[in-house]
């Protein structure tokens, strides 16, 4: 799990991973997702139908969307203009430069600022505030990496929350099947007699291996 870098001393670093493992960075997959889709293929084949683009238009802006960007300027000017710290983790906008062949750190966002304000309110704070303006921006978990030559180049990483969170799904709702086989009378009572739950019951699948598809 990626540690997101935070200001405030306010809050462990536990709980910013329990939000960025829950809620995400990026848009949920579809309530509907096949659960024979479970090896590394059929994951990585859909990613780019998970992500929330906007296409901006100057002129698309609101009243309301520009006192909401500004409101998350004045909360998170001083992340937004402080030096960023090599090897850390932000949660911000990037954007892929061919030539020297690296992704460029745009601009970011504290994770607490984040997680307080309307996804698209930041998504349209980090692009009005960036350094480069993107046609379809997208918010990504980026790893900084600080170059001799003091270039921002960061290393992508939400690719990984994006599989976590896709497998948690899958483990959450086998937890709550097997929870809910408990409670049958007969099931209880075969516990109260063997001392065990049925075959299957026994055991709740758990966080632990799910990324093994992806170990070779």
């Amino acid at each position: 799990m990626y540690i997101i870098e935070e200001d405030s001393s306010d809050g462990s670093e536990e709980e910013y991973e329990e939000e960025i493992l829950e809620h995400g960075v990026i848009s949920s997959d579809s309530d509907n997702d096949s659960d024979s889709d479970s090896d590394s293929d059929s994951d990585s084949d859909s990613d780019s139908d998970d992500d929330v683009v906007i296409e901006f238009d100057e002129f698309s802006d609101d009243e309301d969307d520009e006192i909401a960007i500004e409101r998350i300027y004045n909360e998170d000017v001083h992340h937004l203009e402080s030096d960023k710290t090599h090897g850390k983790c932000y949660i911000g906008l990037c954007k892929y430069m061919p030539n020297p062949n690296l992704f460029l750190m745009l601009n970011t966002i504290s994770s607490r600022a984040y997680f307080r304000h309307n996804g698209v309110h930041v998504l349209k704070y980090l692009y009005y505030y960036g350094s480069v303006r993107l046609q379809c921006p997208k918010i990504e978990i980026m790893k900084l990496e600080i170059l001799d030559d003091g270039t921002y180049s960061v290393v992508l990483k939400t690719h990984w929350i994006r599989l976590i969170q896709r497998h948690w799904r899958r483990i959450f709702a086998k937890r709550q099947a097997i929870l809910n086989a408990r409670k049958k009378i007969n099931n209880i009572r075969t516990r109260e007699i063997t001392g065990k739950f049925p075959y299957g019951l026994n055991v709740l699948p758990n966080l632990i291996g799910i990324l093994r598809y992806y170990s070779n």
